[in-house]
């Protein structure tokens, strides 16, 4: 999940640079943001849910530690589901970036 918030805290921060040379368009930006919306959401909760399965591993119920861990698994895969679509649609955002910027540098 660390790694997660690393790979959407760059794709936000390279958003934002990008958007600030004139780079993409507000649109784009918008659509970022927008498709970032959904993943952090997901990524909240597979938050959510390792801190639920540390509970559970805590209590010794081994049954309620197998639910938490399945629950757990679900969110997570999730999360990894929601940042690859944020990433992909930031390479194309990004590869229209290159494009303009090698345009304006010629």
């Amino acid at each position: 999940l660390k790694a997660c918030d690393i790979a959407y805290n760059g794709v936000m921060d390279g958003s934002a640079v990008a958007f600030k040379q004139g780079y993409i368009t507000k649109d784009t930006v918008a659509r970022v943001a927008h498709i970032a919306a959904i993943y952090h959401s997901s990524w909240k909760a597979a938050c959510t849910a390792l801190e639920e399965y540390k509970v559970a591993e805590e209590s010794g119920d081994s049954v309620n530690k197998e639910v938490k861990r399945i629950a757990l698994d679900a969110a997570v895969s999730l999360a990894r589901t929601r940042l690859d679509e944020l990433k992909t649609y930031w390479h194309e955002a990004k590869g229209a970036y290159t494009e303009l910027k090698e345009k304006s540098d010629e």
